[in-house]
């Protein structure tokens, strides 16, 4: 099991219900050296130093749930990735996964702020 941070849409319990089909164990975090971008309509993070994404930790998420999420994130079609952060939990850092752009995301944002599919 790994823990997940989620910004945008999976950061609403409601989304996070329906795509995975239970109830997020979750705790907010901060995912600190990040902002939110927008391209092709969907929410990513991007690394920015002096910024900071806000969100929730969902701790003990279970192999097939990562393959359901995967596929919300369209990882096969390069659309994002998931990868390795640091968020902060409280006053601690923890290891976790987040969905960032993938290769065929335009890498220029269009605009940032929240919202979004991720």
């Amino acid at each position: 099991m790994v823990a997940l941070f989620t910004y945008a849409s999976l950061a609403d319990k409601g989304t996070y219900l329906e795509v995975v089909g239970r109830h997020p164990e979750a705790v907010p975090a901060r995912l600190e050296g990040h902002r939110i971008a927008r391209s092709l309509g969907y929410a990513y993070l991007i690394e920015d130093p002096g910024s900071q994404v806000d969100g929730f930790l969902v701790r003990n998420v279970q192999t097939p749930d990562l393959w359901v999420l995967d596929d919300y994130h369209a990882v096969t079609e390069g659309l994002y990735e998931r990868c390795r952060v640091r968020v902060r939990v409280g006053e601690q850092d923890q290891e976790a996964e987040a969905y960032v752009a993938g290769p065929a995301m335009n890498p220029a944002p269009t605009t940032s702020g929240p919202g979004g599919h991720a």
